[in-house]
């Protein structure tokens, strides 16, 4: 588990030298990587209810990022000010 005292929202305007991110820092943030077998797993048991997380996309030239809370077993929607509590 990594932890940050900021949260990471999203990468744009990258080019060969550098790429503007944007964090917010008003609140700290882990991150966890997980097997998605297991994923699944806990998901369909209802396990991960209220857990927030944010899933990234790669277009194959920049990344989109997802700001997601599940509810129930399924993931729904947030806007990125609903991730941090």
């Amino acid at each position: 588990m990594y932890t940050d005292e900021c949260t990471f929202e999203s990468r744009n305007d990258c080019d060969a030298a550098f790429c503007a991110y944007h964090l917010n820092c008003c609140g700290p943030s882990a991150w966890v990587r997980v097997n998605q077998s297991d994923w699944d797993r806990l998901r369909d048991q209802g396990k991960l209810d209220g857990i927030r997380y944010q899933q990234l996309f790669w277009s194959g030239e920049s990344y989109t990022v997802q700001f997601k809370k599940m509810v129930g077993t399924a993931p729904a929607l947030i806007t990125s000010g609903q991730f941090l509590p």
